[in-house]
């Protein structure tokens, strides 16, 4: 998280950044269901707010929410978490929805075939 919020005070790239943080989350739940159904899905998500090109203002926001998900997760209030976490990904969806509605976005994505080779758990 401390690396993302640098990288967006830089002005720098950090989709790189959202899928490690999700990615790590799911490998902490130790989960095989929720890491099959998941990974795929946030991969998605990156590339279509990368697509949507909803400005920085949108980076800094998800920082927000990847620092309290963190914060929480230290303090080992995962009720705290899991309210972040549903509140973030409503907030994404929300965001995204304008430029679905559109015709742009994931839709060329969700259509093309899952390259596992390309899915990597190395964080």
């Amino acid at each position: 998280v401390a690396e993302q919020e640098a990288a967006v005070r830089a002005g720098r790239e950090t989709a790189s950044y959202d899928l490690k943080f999700h990615r790590t989350l799911i490998e902490a739940a130790r989960n095989p269901i929720l890491a099959l159904t998941t990974v795929a899905v946030i991969d998605l998500l990156v590339n279509a707010l990368q697509e949507a090109q909803v400005g920085s203002g949108l980076t800094a926001h998800v920082v927000n929410f990847h620092r309290g998900i963190y914060n929480a997760l230290c303090e080992r209030d995962g009720e705290r978490a899991a309210r972040l976490m549903a509140e973030h990904v409503a907030d994404i969806q929300r965001r995204l929805q304008p430029h679905l509605i559109k015709g742009r976005g994931p839709a060329a994505w969700i259509s093309a075939p899952l390259r596992l080779d390309e899915t990597s758990w190395d964080l």
